[in-house]
């Protein structure tokens, strides 16, 4: 019989909080996940990489789970295992990024897991002069400057600055410039 009692106690003590929880909905107090829309990126900080707008960022975390879905329910599509690798946030969804690589491939990340005020880049297939020639680090932005470096196509590489046709860019502890058209992951605008 005490159990019963307890029941019947317990229901009549949730009954107001219920009711606020009801009223905080038909007043319109902050949705949940699901009846929240996508947000685009705003103008001002993206990019145009093939007709699409987005914005660069570098995964920050040495490791990195992509989702299905921007959830921690969702699935793990793959998983990045460096830091520094440079991503394209194309939608927004609370604390979500859907990203884009190099290769098209698309996921959701946790917005903690990116840095979006560093710079990466990654050596193109075909960065250099022919289509499996490595991109060369040059000591200077001009294309008669030593070669500090070959660079294969895959490496990844800070960003320090582009401007034109050229990238300031460290790669180890080396430090050169080069063909912008080489990387993936610098966009069109200068920074």
């Amino acid at each position: 019989m005490l159990d019963w009692a307890m029941v019947i106690f317990s229901a009549r003590m949730l009954a107001p909080v219920s009711l606020v929880l009801f009223a905080c909905l038909l007043a319109g107090a902050p949705r949940t996940a699901l009846g929240q829309e996508f947000v685009p990126l705003s103008p001002e900080k993206t990019t145009e990489t093939g007709g699409e707008s987005s914005t660069f960022a570098v995964v920050k975390a040495s490791r990195a789970n992509v989702r299905l879905g921007p959830s921690f329910d969702h699935a793990v599509k793959w998983v990045y295992r460096r830091s520094g690798v440079p991503v394209a946030v194309i939608e927004r969804f609370e604390h979500w990024r859907r990203i884009r690589d190099m290769d098209g491939d698309e996921g959701w990340v946790h917005f903690a897991l990116l840095d979006s005020t560093a710079r990466g880049g990654i050596v193109r297939r075909g960065g250099g002069d022919a289509a499996d020639a490595p991109l060369p680090l040059l000591a200077d932005a001009a294309g008669d400057a030593a070669t500090v470096a070959l660079l294969e196509p895959g490496v990844v590489l800070e960003v320090l600055s582009c401007a034109d046709a050229w990238c300031r860019v460290v790669v180890g502890e080396r430090q050169g410039w080069v063909l912008r058209k080489g990387l993936w992951g610098v966009g069109s605008r200068d920074f």
